[in-house]
């Protein structure tokens, strides 16, 4: 999946590098539409309900080691400014490296093709509503703490950073883009913008945890839903999960441990 997010990321950029008139003709249309700056009413809005969610199921682990509590005590300071701190990160300058992003990159948008002895043959992504002209960090973020077991972010996770960018530097070479370019589009690039952005796939993993792990009786309806719904969180299930409880843990440790502390 992390190969398919890099060839896509590098088709556009390439075009971006190559091209730049048709490129901000297919990138001039996007707008801002979940984190929007100066914007009263917006679905990012609900980040605040994600965090009290998130603090709630960590504050309901049994065993409350000194990195937890530490890992607690900061997802409360991010409270009631952590949406305009997420609106201005996607409000920045485009920079030159900045591309064409899905936006709502996570398993329920992609699509499978197999041959009849199950072996995966090609992946697509669907559902391009939420499109984005920025940084690829975003997209990788989101996918990797949205979808990606718990297991392979504790144990391969710089094996899923080398593999994306391996691949999206193959594809750049392979799509004609600049000796000067490649040359910038180094892992240490990769690694920055990631950082960068980090607190982008943290938070907006804590909306999808309770949707990816949502139970049977638990499973959103989303033909039904309406924007009110979003706006006042009804979708997230206020019980205590503790298999949620374990996921928060995790993406909120791993996060610190990697790019804050």
């Amino acid at each position: 999946m992390g190969e398919t997010l890099a060839k896509w990321h590098a088709k556009s950029l390439s075009i971006k590098l190559k091209d730049c008139e048709n490129f901000e003709k297919l990138a001039s249309p996007l707008k801002e539409n979940i984190f929007p700056v100066d914007l009263n009413v917006a679905v990012g809005k609900t980040l605040e309900s994600g965090l009290i969610s998130a603090t709630d199921h960590l504050e309901s682990i049994k065993l409350q080691t000194a990195e937890l509590e530490k890992a607690i005590e900061y997802v409360k300071s991010l409270k009631n400014n952590c949406y305009d701190v997420i609106a201005k990160l996607l409000s920045l300058p485009k920079d030159r490296y900045f591309t064409i992003c899905h936006g709502d990159a996570w398993i329920n948008n992609i699509l499978y093709k197999y041959d009849k002895n199950g072996k995966l043959l090609d992946i697509k992504f669907v559902d391009f509503q939420l499109s984005r002209h920025t940084s690829v960090a975003l997209d990788f973020h989101y996918f990797v703490y949205s979808s990606v077991k718990s297991c392979i972010i504790e144990d391969k996770y710089d094996n899923l950073i080398e593999l994306y960018h391996c691949t999206f530097v193959e594809k750049l070479k392979e799509y004609g883009v600049s000796e000067v370019d490649l040359k910038n589009l180094t892992i240490e690039w990769f690694k920055l913008e990631l950082k960068k952005f980090s607190l982008y796939g943290l938070v907006t993993s804590f909306w999808l945890i309770h949707i990816v792990l949502a139970n049977e009786s638990n499973v959103v309806d989303m033909d039904k839903m309406t924007v009110k719904d979003i706006e006042d969180m009804e979708f997230f299930n206020k019980a205590i999960d503790a298999t949620k409880a374990e996921r928060f843990k995790l993406i909120t440790l791993h996060y610190l441990r990697m790019y804050v502390q």
